[in-house]
């Protein structure tokens, strides 16, 4: 019996990897975002949203398990075109561009609370 057969014949189900599955849409649409993930939820933070508001400071987290987004504590600065990195269950949104380019460096804890960090490149230069 091969592999295909023995798996029906004993009601096993096989997923399939390599495929795209539709999931529930972020609450803001945006592009140009940082996104991290800490303890398995996806924080997405900042980007662009339109003309009308060329940055935002909006974060969002999506909980895979449940297939649902909720709205989170906003960044303290708007920006689009940042990084965004998890160290230690922090997520750190660095850099971007509001009207130029900014050196802001902010951290996020899940437990709703921003703290601002100084200059990214402020902090580098003390390196």
């Amino acid at each position: 019996m091969d592999v295909i057969g023995y798996a029906l014949a004993n009601n096993i189900q096989v997923e399939e990897g390599d495929v795209w599955e539709e999931r529930e849409p972020m609450p803001t649409a945006r592009h140009s975002l940082a996104a991290g993930v800490i303890d398995g939820v996806l924080y997405a933070v900042g980007g662009y949203i339109s003309s009308a508001t060329p940055v935002t400071d909006k974060n969002e987290a999506y909980n895979p398990s449940t297939n649902t987004w909720s709205t989170k504590a906003n960044m303290p600065t708007a920006r689009r075109n940042l990084a965004a990195g998890v160290i230690d269950d922090v997520l750190y949104a660095v850099g971007g561009y509001i009207s130029s380019a900014t050196d802001k460096n902010e951290a996020y804890n899940p437990t709703d609370k921003i703290t601002g960090l100084e200059p990214l490149l402020g902090w580098l230069a003390a390196k």
